[in-house]
């Protein structure tokens, strides 16, 4: 029989509750939204918390070991001495599609030092991300941090190189956080991600190393950025990559052609860059389509219609005949004739250039 959880956690979790007023507006963003914390009362037989909605406790111990209020119309903010910190034997925690008023994330969050799993996302939160979640795995060897998800959350500054101190995390999603700056080498640290989304945001360059360090990567999300630079080479060192998006950045140069050694890529777009030169063919890159590749008016080959152009070696130069060097007229005349082709031919040359731009208005 399943224990009864525990007295002083379930004054904590009453004590949370408390800490929250229940609006609806605070979950707009899902329609299948609810207020979870309803069912938390110490009158009747709903006394137990371990049978709460969002509520999972440890079979064995009766400790709360789960907390899932993901769209539960909280509205409010949480200190620094929340009680949700009492719970110190939490593994996952979800807070998600809730509003927290813009409060910066309490540094208190690295005392939960059993979470596994850690998501955030769409919750009004804003700041900076405190220090103290790169403690995380740091305190906890036998279950450290694998899943952290802060997507569209209002946090300012540059990607924390303490989150190199994750070395378990399997997972980062801080899509729309309004991140900033450049990516932090440390970044490398995290041998076990499989999964990168750090799209929608002002981050301005991808470490020359990515590629080395990242080998476990399978999916790769880095657009609406001001991504600038040139595409690392080691990209192509990715060989577990399935999906990579580099689109609406400022990134130049050629596509390497390293990146046509990845097998395994489904997903591929460089979009509304500034990058130049001849696409790579083969593998996986004949299957791709224009739009993986529009936007970039220097870019040629398949699959865009711009074809890539390729100089001849110049014809021989036309012989004047003995008769024309008698004349004077004669050679004057023919030798407008040369200039003027010569020069039609250059604009005729310039002129189809142009027209294969691939120029689209965005």
């Amino acid at each position: 029989m399943q224990p009864l959880c525990h007295h002083d956690e379930k004054l904590a979790l009453l004590q949370f509750k408390e800490s929250f007023i229940i609006n609806k507006s605070a979950s707009l963003d899902d329609p299948f939204a609810y207020p979870k914390v309803k069912s938390w009362t110490l009158e009747g037989e709903n006394n137990d918390c371990c049978s709460w909605d969002g509520v999972d406790c440890d079979e064995d111990t009766g400790h709360v070991i789960g907390l899932d209020l993901s769209s539960s119309c909280l509205y409010g903010s949480i200190n620094s001495n929340s009680s949700l910190f009492r719970l110190v034997h939490l593994q996952s925690l979800n807070l998600a599609h809730n509003h927290f008023k813009y409060s910066q994330i309490p540094s208190q969050i690295g005392n939960l030092s059993r979470l596994t799993y850690l998501n955030l996302s769409s919750s009004m939160f804003s700041g900076q991300i405190p220090f103290e979640v790169s403690k995380l795995s740091q305190l906890s060897s036998l279950s450290p941090l694998e899943e952290m998800t802060f997507a569209d959350t209002s946090f300012s500054g540059d990607l924390p190189a303490s989150m190199g101190n994750l070395g378990s995390l399997i997972a980062l999603d801080m899509w729309s956080c309004n991140l900033s700056g450049p990516i932090p080498y440390s970044i490398g640290n995290l041998t076990n991600f499989v999964y990168l989304e750090l799209s929608n945001n002002s981050l301005a360059e991808i470490p020359e190393s990515v590629g080395d360090l990242l080998k476990g990567l399978h999916m790769l999300n880095l657009s609406n950025n001001i991504l600038t630079g040139h595409i690392p080479p080691s990209l192509g060192n990715l060989t577990t990559l399935e999906s990579l998006d580099l689109s609406q950045n400022r990134l130049s140069g050629e596509i390497p052609p390293q990146l046509a050694q990845l097998t395994f890529l489904e997903w591929f777009n460089v979009s509304h860059n500034n990058l130049t030169g001849s696409i790579p063919q083969g593998k996986q890159f004949n299957t791709f389509e224009n739009s993986s590749f529009e936007g970039n008016l220097g870019l040629c080959g398949n699959p865009l219609s711009k074809k890539c152009w390729v100089s001849d070696s110049s014809p021989p130069p036309p012989s004047i005949s003995k008769q024309s060097q008698d004349s004077t007229g004669s050679l004057f005349e023919f030798g407008w004739k040369i200039v003027l082709v010569g020069y039609g031919f250059g604009l005729t040359c310039w002129s189809y250039n142009w027209q294969h731009c691939g120029y689209k208005k965005t």
